[in-house]
This record gives structure tokens, sequence and C-alpha cells, in this order.
């Protein structure tokens, strides 16, 4: 009787955890509840979330089918880069409760707060089971809290990076379990565990690649014996045959390269199989962890590098973790501490990684190969972060579940004081970022998003028909709302770099009749421009131009001696509009007719004011 009351009351306490956390979660990230729903319906964010809608209707609208190839993007069509787990699955959901259209966004809109509240209540729940109430509460509250998963959790999210942390955990513990086991005897269940988690993660984002990566070092280094080979060779061989099962669905003009999931992933996950497989030899198995690794990788490397496409494609990825010019131009893809203002805020929401360090050394000591696996994906994680803002949304979930751990590594001794500043860094430190960036997720759409949302919307109006040149931001806005094919869009260059390059280039020209011909060559019927002061420097990087003879500074912008003779500056600030922005009356463009502007404007710095949109025609 006495030991049915325990249970019965430790149930309740998860439970009641499960609700706290949930609720809290739930809470922070319904905040922009105000800016998100306007007369009941979603407002959407204008990047990717637009696309993700577009896709998401298609699938619910035309059951089963998904949106590959659209042929209303870029110049002749082009197909999407995103996996279809995610859309396919939320388009699933809307579809099986019979909602379509706007009704199925309103729905939708709620996702991804429900979806990031339930990681946290969950993570939470199956800690405080597994390591106390404690453990559990920080873990819960390590996800809940720090400020980037909330801005990807909220309300009217439509993006698939709410999920990346939770499917980044499921390989997590997929490899812990593996590693941490010393009998050697194959478990296929294990091996079916991370089978599973490797291949939901890759076809909702195919960067998580770079967790498979991990996964497949961790096993190779960590494993005890053959057997923790064997299952890692079957997982990963299991999610090389499904990836390239589905490329095989796919037409023969779909892209080779690591942004499109396909043949190049598939090749990783069976080199790393391979890999495996080399290392349960029992010649290799019998040398030392390190040494064993490079003779079993070595052979794939190098089969993998004497592909001319795979190299190509391995440094077309490297562009991911920075170096990449169209990447550099875009805040989540930029060093995590480029901004000197706000360093100390971002150090507060990376400060829970710093848990991960004593975790991973006492688990190295004493042997505790799982703990040691959770300890290294976090440190590694937090360092990829370092590079791109990016991997901020994975490195934060990762570095709640390592402290977690290390905080039940000081609490179980007695190491009070020891547990309270491990509680301190992995809740109260980003905690304390989030109550400094909360109020920015209450914020609207800025003046110049919500004109080019108008200005999409003209174009429905206007009668010519053809595609659109915007700054390449802009392209979803364009598409979604204006139901018009733009040249360029938030998808950039991961097919044709020379096309964005190019569309770069023309809204720099000076020289009226060649940007004329360009837009005749690619169809294009209308040029949508906002203020250019603060997009010119980057798009002028875009372009391979030195973006500072373009605009400088940074939040106090000012033109570059570049500026006034781009087609961008000479149409937005032509005739009467120079006198309102207080610039010299630029020469006329030619060919091109202003044919509308939106009612609001726009100040920058030095009197650059102007219209916060227009629309061009192409004559």
């Amino acid at each position: 009787m006495e030991s049915s009351r325990q249970v019965h009351a430790g149930a309740l306490v998860l439970v009641a955890i499960w609700v706290a956390v949930f609720t809290i979660a739930l809470g922070l990230r319904t905040a922009n509840a105000t800016v998100a729903l306007r007369d009941g319906l979603p407002v959407l964010s204008p990047n990717d979330d637009l696309y993700h809608a577009k896709r998401i209707l298609h699938t619910v609208e035309h059951y089963p089918s998904m949106l590959r190839f659209d042929p209303d993007r870029g110049v002749t069509g082009a197909y999407c880069p995103w996996p279809p787990l995610w859309d396919f699955s939320v388009a699933t959901l809307l579809r099986a409760v019979g909602l379509h259209g706007i009704d199925a966004l309103t729905l939708a809109a709620w996702f991804a707060p429900l979806l990031g509240a339930c990681f946290a209540a969950t993570l939470a729940a199956w800690l405080a089971h597994r390591l106390g109430s404690l453990a559990g509460l920080v873990a819960g509250l390590g996800v809940a809290v720090p400020i980037p998963l909330i801005f990807i959790g909220q309300l009217a999210r439509l993006d698939h990076h709410v999920v990346e942390g939770p499917l980044m955990l499921a390989i997590v513990a997929a490899t812990a379990a593996i590693v941490r086991d010393r009998e050697d005897r194959v478990r296929h269940g294990h091996a079916a565990l991370l089978a599973l988690a490797l291949c939901a993660a890759i076809f909702v984002q195919t960067a998580l690649i770079l967790g498979a990566a991990l996964a497949f070092g961790i096993i190779l280094l960590l494993g005890a014996c053959r057997a923790r080979f064997v299952e890692g060779a079957f997982a990963f061989a299991a999610s090389a045959v499904v990836v390239q099962a589905y490329r095989m669905t796919l037409p023969d003009d779909y892209p080779f390269s690591p942004w499109f999931l396909g043949a190049p992933h598939a090749l990783m996950l069976a080199a790393a199989a391979f890999s495996l497989g080399l290392a349960a030899l029992p010649r290799l198995s019998r040398l030392s962890a390190f040494a064993r690794a490079l003779a079993a990788v070595i052979p794939s490397a190098a089969a993998m590098l004497a592909v001319p496409a795979i190299r190509k494609g391995m440094i077309e990825g490297g562009g991911f973790l920075g170096g990449d010019r169209w990447l550099s131009t875009i805040a989540e893809f930029r060093p995590y501490f480029d901004d000197p203002p706000t360093r100390w805020l971002d150090a507060l929401v990376l400060a829970p990684l710093v848990a991960a360090v004593p975790l991973a050394v006492s688990a190295r000591r004493r042997g505790e190969t799982g703990r040691l696996a959770i300890g290294l994906f976090a440190i590694a994680y937090g360092v990829l972060a370092i590079s791109s803002r990016r991997l901020v949304y994975i490195a934060v979930p990762l570095a709640a579940l390592a402290g977690a751990f290390a905080f039940d590594l000081f609490l179980r001794p007695g190491r009070r004081g020891a547990a309270a500043g491990i509680a301190a860094l992995v809740v109260m430190a980003p905690a304390i970022a989030t109550a400094v960036y909360l109020p920015l997720a209450k914020e609207p759409p800025g003046v110049q998003t919500e004109a080019t949302i108008r200005a999409a919307l003209a174009l429905r109006r206007l009668p010519a028909s053809g595609r659109i040149l915007a700054p390449w931001d802009r392209g979803h806005v364009i598409s979604f709302y204006g139901g018009r094919a733009a040249v360029v869009d938030n998808f950039g260059s991961v097919e044709r770099r020379s096309e964005l390059t190019a569309a770069a280039a023309a809204l720099l020209s000076t020289d009226d009749a060649a940007l004329l011909r360009y837009c005749r060559e690619r169809g294009v019927a209308y040029i949508v421009l906002n203020h250019p002061i603060e997009q010119l420097a980057a798009t002028a990087t875009i372009a391979g131009f030195d973006g500072d003879r373009y605009a400088r500074g940074r939040g106090w912008i000012e033109p570059g001696p570049d500026a006034e003779s781009t087609f961008w500056w000479r149409a937005y600030f032509g005739g009467e509009r120079a006198e309102v922005a207080g610039v010299p009356p630029p020469p006329p463009v030619r060919g091109f007719r202003l044919v509308w502007s939106d009612e609001m404007d726009v100040g920058y710095a030095f009197g650059l004011r102007g219209d916060a949109a227009q629309v061009w025609a192409v004559e």
C-alpha cells in the first residue's frame, strides 16, 4: 500500500512539473499574441515562414502532393531546398481535421508555441523521472526561457527550426544509449532508434547532418566493443538507404547539392556506415580508440574526396559555418558575437554551455560514456554556434540537457553550492537575456516589411504579367502576398548563385539600358524597391562589390561614394522625392516608370526620408 502511494505521489509530481514548465514556456512563446494575430488571423513572419505556408497549403489542397519544383520561383522555376517532412506533417494534420486556406493557417500558427512548450515540459518530466525533480526543472526551464528558442517557437511561426532541438536531442539520446552499453551483444533496438532519429532529423532539416556527423564520431571514439560499431553501422546504413530511396523518387535534374536532401547526404551516411563497419573488424577493434578511428575513417574519406562533385559539395556546405558571401549578409548566419553592444546578453544565452565541461570531465574520469556523449554534443554545438548564430537553436537545448546532468552530478554528493551555480547558469543567465529581449517579440513587423506586403498586394492589381525584381529577402513576401514570381527570393544562392549575383548587380546598375536588357531577358515586368540605405552594402557584397563604397556604418548609416549612381538610388530619390529626402537631385532613370508608392514613409540619418516601398514598371 505504501509503495502504491509513493508511485501515485511520484506520478503527481511529474504531472505538476510538466504542467508548470508547459505553462511558462507557452506563456513566453505567445507573448507576441497582440501582433501575431490580427482580427483573429495569423500575421506570419515575412521570411521563410511564408514559403512554409505556401508549401503547406499546396499539400492541404492537393494531398498528398508536395511542392518540390515551383515554377514561380526564379527565372525558369526552381526546386525547394527544404526536405519534405515538416511541411508534409503539418499539412497532414490540417487535412485530417478538415481545414483549408486561412483557417488551416490559423490553426498552424499555434503549432510552434505548442510544440516548443511540449518539448520543454516533456524534457523536464523525463529528467525528473530519471534524475529527480530539481534536475528536471533545470532542464525544462533551460529550454523554456532562452530567447532564441522563444523566437523560433513564437505564435504564428511556421518555420521548421522549432523541431530542430527535439530532433537533435533524439539523436543524442539514441547515441548515448549505444555508447553507454558495454555488453558485446548487438541490440537492434538501439540501432533502430538511432536510424529513426537520423532519418527524422535530416528529412526536416538537411543541416542536421552535422548532428549525424557528431553521432558518428562519438560512436567511433567511445564505443566500448564491436557490437557498438555494428549498431552504428546498421543505423547509418539504414538512413543512407532511406535517403537514397527518397532521391530515386525525384526527377533527374534535382540538384546534387548539400542544400538539397539527396545523393550527397546518402553518400555521407553510407561512408559513416562503412567506417563503423570497418571499426567492427576484429583486427581494428584491438587498436586504441584514436588509432581505430583513423584506420576506419581514412578509406571512406579518401573515397569521398576522390569524387569532384563531393569535394565541391563539401566546400559549399562549409559556407554554412562562415565564409559564404551571401550568407555573411544574413544575421542568423553571422558569427555569434559579431554585435559588440549585445555581446554580454549573447554570452548569457550561451552561458549554460559552461556546465557541459565539468559533466564531460567527470564522465570521462568515471567512464560514464553516455553522459560523456551528452557533454561532447553540447560542447561541439556550442563551438559551432560561435561561428554561426543559426546553430544556437540546437546548442541551447543541448546545453540545458547537459546542464541538468551536471546539476545532478554536484547535487547527489551534497555539493549544493556548485549545483546552485549550475542551475543559475542554465536557467537564470538566459532568463536575464530574455527579460531584455522579450519586448522585441511584441513589436509589429517593421514599416518597410508592412509596406512591402502592401506593394505585393498592389502587384495583384497591376496589369502587366511577368516576374518581379526586388531585393532577395523580399522574394517570399512578393510570391505569397502578390502571387507573382520573383527573380530571386529568400532561398538566395542555394541553387543558382549567378542569378543572385546578377540580380544584386542589376539593382546597383549605373547603366539603365543594361538594366532594361536584364529585365527583358528574364521577363521582369516590375521592380519593387524599399529605402536603399540599409540594404545597399549587403547587396553590393552579394554582387561582389565593395560594400563600403555603397553604405557605411552600423545603425547610423550614411551613403558611400557609389550609392548615388545606382539605379536603386536614382529611382528611389528621383524627382521631387530628392528634396524631401534632403539629397541632391539624381539623374533620372530611363526605361522605367513609377506606378505605385506607399503612403507611409521612413526616415534615416542625414535626412534620407522616403517612401517605405515603391513599384516601378519596366517600359
